[in-house]
């Protein structure tokens, strides 16, 4: 097995975006409806669109997301838990070496060679509130994590 199921802590740090367009936002929503705190960059390696689209999302989702300004690739990546790129073009592949010198976790959309986690379509399908357990995984373990102890 290559990619080991774990779920990180999105109360850590805020998960770091990369990218334009509906690609984006699709992670954007899922980010958001997992309860993360988001740092977005809106930048596809051609420009920086500065369309920072968070239409649609709840007022309390989209509170928690930083609109960030500039170049992606010289971002300060203190606190960050994970990078996602997604309609980064060019910038995907080149972020992804930037965070894996630094050991953080990175997921370059539809990109298995420069990613170190993914994003299964079965949980994407499945993740509709933080309130609730986001995937059939999830539901299936939390009564023996609870019994465990864990949180």
């Amino acid at each position: 097995m290559r990619f080991l199921p774990v779920f990180l802590d999105l109360q850590a740090g805020p998960v770091l975006l990369v990218g334009t367009g509906e690609l984006a936002r699709a992670k954007l929503r899922l980010l958001a409806a997992a309860g993360a705190r988001i740092r977005w960059y809106a930048a596809d390696g051609n420009h920086t669109d500065g369309n920072h689209d968070v239409s649609g999302l709840e007022p309390a989702d989209a509170a928690r997301i930083e609109l960030a300004q500039g170049d992606p690739l010289a971002a300060d990546l203190s606190g960050v838990i994970a990078i996602l790129c997604a309609g980064a073009g060019d910038v995907g592949t080149a972020m992804s070496a930037r965070v894996k010198a630094v050991g953080l976790p990175v997921n370059v959309m539809d990109d298995l060679s420069h990613s170190t986690f993914i994003f299964p379509r079965w949980w994407r399908a499945a993740c509709v509130s933080a309130s609730k357990p986001c995937c059939p995984l999830e539901s299936a373990i939390s009564p023996a994590l609870s019994a465990a102890g864990a949180n």
